[in-house]
């Protein structure tokens, strides 16, 4: 299933240009901050990359463990195969369109209350005491 890849590739493009438009109305273009963020944007795509071929080697598949009617539901839907690539995609589409909102946020494009308020919830909990991120980043 490389929808998965073809729309975190996506998000990343978006996430990459929300960040740089949001760093440079507010200044704050950083060389090292940027290339920083295009490293991890690379390495999560070349992992992404790297778990499609250890569910293509090791038959991987979570449909396999589903009772036959679940399995079937999932068919039908057009869903044949949730492997390694599929999880961590799914984990990548949450932080990316997070990262999103919150650049989106920060510009001042109006979001609904209710996600800014989960934007907001998810900074609290990812600052540490000094208020730095846990990791640098890219926009």
């Amino acid at each position: 299933m490389m929808r998965i890849l073809m729309i975190v590739v996506l998000l990343v493009i978006v996430d990459f240009f929300t960040g740089y438009v949001k760093a440079y109305l507010k200044c704050q273009l950083n060389s090292s901050v940027g290339l920083d963020g295009l490293i991890r944007k690379a390495m999560i795509l070349f992992s992404m990359l790297v778990f499609k071929l250890l569910d293509e080697m090791l038959g991987f598949n979570l449909l396999n463990l589903l009772p036959s009617e679940e399995m079937l539901f999932f068919c039908e839907m057009g869903v044949e195969n949730v492997g390694l690539m599929e999880i961590l995609g799914g984990g990548v589409v949450l932080q990316e369109g997070t990262s999103i909102l919150e650049n989106l946020h920060e510009l001042g494009v109006p979001i609904p209350t209710v996600l800014a308020r989960r934007i907001e919830r998810i900074k609290e909990v990812f600052l540490d005491e000094r208020g730095d991120k846990y990791e640098s980043t890219d926009g």
